[in-house]
């Protein structure tokens, strides 16, 4: 279920952006499909038109935000996860997981068991993810999901790499799509040409078009996304030895816990201060000093 901010002039509740719940979304885990991934995205407090004031704070310490499921078809919900924050001190706010079962998950009181308890909501790029049992939890400033992935040009390329044979007639629409790869990638790519470079020239980007233009391989080099088939971001648990280093921007920070189940044989982890999707790229240094670091061991 999802509204996707259709209603910008009718304003927040109770004029609270934080109040504001934006969507709801509710699927298996990818590779797991015994287990549920349930997403409240709320406080859409950046957007083209605000219907109100925003705020600093992520979440409403006077709110409970609740995602109420019914599992047995009785159009009632007969487990509740119910989730409370502390107030915003110091720039920093903490949660309580709940979790609600039977009758009293339908009712408003609050109940039910605490699962979680002081788990910090992440405001920066690390994620703080709590375990708690058979529960992960995770409360952040993040994009909404239906974006935040940063992969539609890739599961266009994947689905109808056809429809883009449009970029290969226009060098200013193929400079156009590969300067806006996804969000992260345009901004470390656009701020070379407000002057601040960091690790890039407007000459590398150049070049980095142009290896595409003259040889007409902006739709070929299509051809690994259309043919993997496999989850973008699921464990695929390889067997091999392999070395992780997690750059900030990339698309996605993998965490040493996710890291750990997709590479059973991990002989190197490490999470660098700068650098995104085009490390070898735009950080090659860093990119060869983990290199280094991560084969050490295996000389």
């Amino acid at each position: 279920m999802s509204h996707h901010y259709s209603g910008p002039n009718i304003g927040f509740p109770r004029g609270d952006a934080r109040l504001d719940l934006s969507d709801l979304y509710a699927f298996p885990k990818p590779g797991d499909p015994d287990k549920s991934i349930l997403i409240m995205n709320v406080h859409p407090s950046i957007g083209l038109n605000p219907p109100g004031p925003t705020t600093a704070e992520p979440f409403a310490p006077e709110a409970r935000y609740e995602l109420r499921i019914d599992t047995d078809g009785g159009a009632v919900a007969n487990l509740t996860y119910e989730v409370r924050f502390s107030s915003f001190e110091g720039g920093e706010q903490r949660a309580t997981l709940r979790r609600v079962e039977g009758a009293q998950a339908s009712e408003t009181d609050e109940g039910g068991k605490v699962i979680l308890e002081g788990v910090p909501v992440s405001t920066g790029h690390e994620a703080h993810v709590a375990q708690g049992g058979d529960h992960r939890f995770f409360a952040s400033w993040r994009s909404d999901p239906f974006f935040f992935d940063g992969l539609g040009y890739a599961n266009e390329m994947a689905n109808r790499p056809r429809t883009l044979y449009g970029i290969a007639d226009s060098p200013v629409g193929f400079a156009a799509w590969m300067l806006d790869h996804d969000a992260h990638s345009l901004a470390l790519m656009s701020r070379v040409f407000d002057g601040k470079p960091e690790g890039l020239t407007r000459d590398d980007i150049l070049d980095d078009i142009t290896l595409y233009w003259p040889t007409n391989t902006a739709i070929s080099s299509a051809r690994i996304c259309w043919e993997s088939k496999l989850a973008f971001f699921a464990p695929k648990h390889v067997t091999i030895s392999a070395a992780i280093s997690a750059f900030p921007d990339e698309l996605y920070q993998a965490p040493r816990s996710w890291t750990e189940q997709a590479y059973p044989m991990l002989i190197h982890y490490n999470k660098l201060d700068k650098g995104g999707h085009f490390a070898a790229w735009e950080q090659p240094e860093l990119l060869a000093a983990e290199l280094r670091a991560a084969f050490k061991s295996l000389r």
